[in-house]
């Protein structure tokens, strides 16, 4: 496996354990979707 490979799975598995967790997402989520809060 190639390094990039395994960012590539590492990510897809941070996605999956954020996505069903409900009240830790939407931190994730709405900094996800939109950048600029953090940045503000």
């Amino acid at each position: 496996m190639s390094h990039q490979e395994a960012e590539q799975q590492k990510r897809i598995a941070e996605k999956a354990c954020i996505e069903p967790k409900g009240m830790m997402t939407r931190v994730d989520k709405s900094s996800i979707i939109n950048p600029e809060n953090i940045i503000r």
